[in-house]
């Protein structure tokens, strides 16, 4: 290389390498405006923390819970005492509230008396109070009625109390996003009158 073309080159690199410390001195100064804002301060800040705006759920989805009290009856009857009504235009509340969920209505008997008769008596004890739920306002088609007489006690001895207990009207979820609890209702005795605990 010839002394001119090194003169040449040489201011040329000079002037090169000042333009882009220029250039990095801009990148790196902040951007101010009238507010003397720089631009980090501008930018729109992004959080994750969202516990001021909307409710943060860990772990498992939260279940609604729907509890009904079980109806129970007189023997050999499908007439509702007035404990049984109290528990029935309760459920028919719970059951306006949430109008996705429908249920089984599943009647049940004491084992006194032949199979037959049994599952005819909690088919009409299932009926009277599906029947309630209908007069209350629940539709038709999210309530079934199903019989099981004798077939699923809930206490298997003799005694009076369990036989009480057997006499009833039981609910189980057929469809709907809910946790079906159902809760001991007012137990009577075989002429209807309540047992106290």
């Amino acid at each position: 290389m010839t002394k001119r073309n090194m003169s040449l080159i040489l201011p040329l690199a000079l002037c090169a390498s000042l333009a882009c410390s220029k250039d990095k001195k801009k990148v790196e100064k902040p951007d101010t405006t009238d507010t003397g804002a720089s631009v980090d301060e501008k930018k729109p800040t992004t959080t994750t923390d969202n516990t001021d705006k909307t409710e943060v759920v860990d772990g498992d989805l939260r279940d609604a819970i729907l509890a009904l009290r079980r109806v129970h009856f007189p023997y050999d009857s499908s007439t509702l005492v007035p404990a049984s009504r109290e528990a029935l235009a309760d459920a028919a509340s719970k059951l306006t509230k949430h109008p996705d969920v429908a249920i089984f209505v599943q009647g049940h008997s004491d084992a006194r008396g032949t199979t037959e008769y049994n599952v005819a008596l909690g088919d009409r004890r299932g009926q009277i109070v599906a029947d309630y739920l209908a007069r209350a306002g629940i539709g038709v088609d999210r309530l079934k009625v199903v019989s099981y007489g004798e077939e699923k006690p809930l206490e298997t001895t003799g005694a009076a109390n369990a036989l009480a207990k057997n006499r009833r009207v039981d609910f189980k979820l057929m469809r709907g996003e809910i946790k079906l609890v159902i809760e001991e209702g007012t137990t009577v005795d075989d002429s209807g009158t309540p047992i106290t605990p």
